[in-house]
């Protein structure tokens, strides 16, 4: 970029980081960045093997949003190292999200990489609710 010269990417990132200052990214921008970094042919396949799996039979009528998260730990740990989250599975499996939520913290995944892990956590927390930034 030539120095003193703006273009519409340049101001729509410089927004972007000041609105991430301000912490007044939305929750569905957030779910959109996400959906970004997991490309679609990554997502899929994903969706297929967590599908296929028999103990998480479960997945293929959850909600969008848990499909999500589940896919994006399933991306950084692994099906089998998602799969020994099991008392986040048998929350999400009954649909007890905040609990879900709070043993997805008491981790050393959430140790390891706290932001993720906390994104996550709040994506899961607030299913059906309304979120106030």
């Amino acid at each position: 970029m030539a120095k003193g010269k703006w273009t519409a990417e340049s101001r729509a990132r410089a927004r972007q980081r000041e609105e991430l200052k301000q912490g007044r990214i939305a929750h569905e921008m957030n779910r959109q960045r996400r959906l970004k970094l997991i490309n679609f042919d990554t997502w899929f396949s994903f969706s297929c093997e967590i599908a296929k799996k028999q103990k998480f039979d479960w997945y293929k009528d959850a909600p969008q949003e848990v499909k999500e998260v589940v896919i994006n730990m399933c991306y950084q740990l692994g099906i089998n190292g998602f799969s020994k989250f099991k008392q986040t599975i048998y929350y999400l499996e009954t649909e007890q999200y905040p609990e879900a939520s709070e043993e997805m913290l008491d981790s050393l995944w959430y140790r390891q990489t706290p932001n993720r892990a906390k994104e996550l956590s709040d994506t899961i927390k607030y299913i059906g609710k309304e979120r106030i930034l």
